[in-house]
């Protein structure tokens, strides 16, 4: 499934094909948690984790982005410059903390990340959804991560799909009931 539109800014969640299986109780039981900033479907390829996020994101009324996430998202500063740009897409982020931020040559932990953490907690309300993020293998992408669901504005949500929670470094967010998980058993 295509991600990404095919604009630059191309940042939208990909449609449901019309014979896509809707997975209302999870999607039910979602809605009831509003207060989570974070949802972590977590499954092998092919249990629909992307499916169920693009309805969760259709189905809500908040603006939503949507990052496939790569190989050469394992660089943190490419890493924050596509999450960066994808909530630019949904409201303008100010361009000189947005450059000071990409520009910087500083420590990633201690002048960036807090950087980071100031632009994302400064937005309104949305939905980010990282498909894939498993690729998210290193020490460095694992801090953004948890930066950005320990930081995401009130009231936003950041969803992600992966094949493999372990290694993602959620258990503080997930101890202070800000993540909500979706395995296997939720999926079939």
């Amino acid at each position: 499934m295509a991600h990404l539109l095919a604009s630059p800014g191309g940042w939208a969640v990909p449609p449901l094909p019309a014979d896509t299986v809707a997975r209302e109780r999870v999607l039910d039981h979602l809605a009831a948690h509003p207060e989570a900033h974070c949802v972590l479907a977590a499954a092998p390829a092919g249990y629909g984790k992307s499916t169920t996020l693009a309805g969760l994101a259709a189905r809500d009324s908040r603006p939503s982005a949507w990052l496939a996430l790569g190989p050469a998202d394992r660089d943190p500063t490419a890493l924050i410059a596509r999450i960066l740009l994808a909530l630019d897409a949904l409201e303008p982020l100010d361009d000189h903390a947005f450059k000071s931020l990409l520009l910087s040559a500083a420590d990633l932990t201690t002048v960036r990340l807090p950087r980071f953490a100031a632009l994302l907690e400064r937005r309104h309300p949305c939905i980010l959804v990282l498909d894939d993020a498993h690729v998210l293998d290193t020490d460095a992408t694992r801090e953004i991560l948890r930066a950005l669901v320990e930081h995401i504005a009130d009231g936003s949500l950041v969803a992600i799909a992966t094949r493999d929670p372990r290694p993602l470094g959620l258990a503080r967010a997930r101890a202070r009931g800000r993540v909500i998980d979706i395995g296997v058993a939720d999926l079939t």
